[in-house]
């Protein structure tokens, strides 16, 4: 087959080539709302600090940023997330209440849910699953409504 003949048959291809890259490109683009970016942060940040306190077992305080990045390299803290680690339990919660992703927003994120059961929210001195059921009581020192999770070790 000569050079022509090949120019041929794609020049007659084009029309089908074109309108499939026209059909890719106007696929609707995934939507991420905010409350499911801050509760997968979260939840990453509880991750690398439960895997730090498994590689330092005699480790207790807070576990500080500077080593979550060393857990993580390309890790990005994006909310007010702040952890406690004692002999028995790790406990990792947002400093304040963060609103999107409290009480309200939690329930909702049920594919997160289903594959995250270790986390709840802090309501009136409990920690609370996200369906409203009562765990345990939450430390005083974190806030209502704040995200929580608290795991022993």
């Amino acid at each position: 087959m000569t050079a022509l003949a090949y120019l041929l048959v794609l020049v007659a291809l084009l029309p089908f080539v074109s309108g499939h890259f026209q059909a890719v490109s106007t696929v609707e683009p995934l939507t991420v709302t905010r409350s499911v970016v801050s509760l997968e942060n979260f939840l990453t940040y509880r991750d690398a600090v439960m895997t730090y306190a498994e590689k330092n077992p005699n480790f207790t305080g807070t576990v500080p940023d500077a080593a979550i990045a060393t857990i993580f390299s390309n890790y990005i803290k994006t909310g007010p997330w702040t952890n406690q680690v004692s002999a028995t339990q790790i406990i990792v919660y947002s400093s304040a209440n963060i609103g999107p992703i409290g009480a309200s927003t939690l329930s909702n994120e049920s594919a997160i849910a289903s594959a995250n059961f270790l986390y709840g929210y802090a309501s009136s001195g409990n920690w609370v699953t996200t369906s409203g059921g009562i765990i345990s009581a939450a430390p005083a020192y974190v806030p209502a409504g704040s995200i929580l999770a608290i795991i022993n070790h």
